[in-house]
């Protein structure tokens, strides 16, 4: 397997890891943190699977 590829892009609050088998996209939003996973390099279509997380979930009371 090849190694991982980061990358991670402020003004967008987005970081990409692009493997050999796919694509994965963790953006921070105002509501908390959404995860999408592609086909490699196939990125803006729909996502293989998709997955978030409130910010209230992840934050300690």
């Amino acid at each position: 397997m090849n190694k991982p590829k980061f990358v991670y892009y402020d003004d967008d609050r987005v970081s990409h890891i692009d493997y050999d088998i796919c694509s994965i996209a963790i953006h921070r939003t105002d509501e908390g943190i959404v995860v999408d996973i592609w086909e490699p390099h196939f990125e803006g279509g729909e996502p293989v699977a998709s997955t978030w997380a409130h910010e209230n979930e992840l934050t300690n009371p």
